[in-house]
């Protein structure tokens, strides 16, 4: 039982690198040109995987919402920039899946429907919009950082407050010796 499970994960663990590696142009951001369609930037930079169409074409949706009208993969808008999705993460998509959400939206497109198709995956969170560890690592000392210098803006508000109070005080001081004068003069 032991070793079926070494067998397994050393299995799952190769046929891992074996997509990686054909995925070499995928992870990339590329700018949606006039003539492209879904299906030709699925052949550039999916050529030869073992990812179904639909899989990879629900994937570019998850990844990249706003570069589709409507939330529809039929309806690519130009001069978009897409974040290709890696094969790892295509994987995570059951096939079935995909080829249901594929005909979804080839029904409302051919029925001409207009509605706003709801995103692939619940509470989906496409990769572009999470950070990696040195993202993480950077915006740690950014928060240090104005950390520290709003306790020392605070500390100065603090000491520019009691220099407030003490010419205030002063300021009473001298209108009661002003007061005292005037009332002098006056006499």
């Amino acid at each position: 039982m032991f070793n079926l499970k070494i067998l397994r994960s050393a299995f799952a663990i190769f046929l891992s690198y074996l997509i990686m590696v054909s995925f070499a142009n995928a992870g990339t951001i590329y700018k949606v040109k006039s003539t492209d369609s879904l299906s030709r930037i699925a052949n550039k930079f999916y050529k030869g995987s073992k990812l179904s169409r639909h899989q990879i074409y629900i994937g570019i949706l998850a990844e990249n919402p706003q570069a589709f009208r409507l939330g529809n993969i039929n309806y690519l808008k130009r001069g978009q920039t897409l974040n290709l999705p890696d094969g790892n993460e295509l994987l995570a998509m059951e096939p079935k899946d995909a080829t249901r959400l594929v005909s979804e939206h080839n029904n409302n497109a051919n029925k001409g429907k207009k509605n706003k198709l709801a995103p692939p995956f619940k509470d989906y969170v496409p990769k572009s919009s999470v950070t990696n560890s040195n993202d993480i690592n950077a915006l740690a000392e950014k928060q240090q950082a104005a950390s520290d210098k709003l306790n020392m803006l605070n500390s100065e508000s603090e000491q520019l407050r009691i220099r407030l109070e003490q010419l205030e005080a002063d300021k009473k001081a001298m209108d009661e010796e002003l007061q005292i004068l005037e009332n002098l003069i006056t006499e």
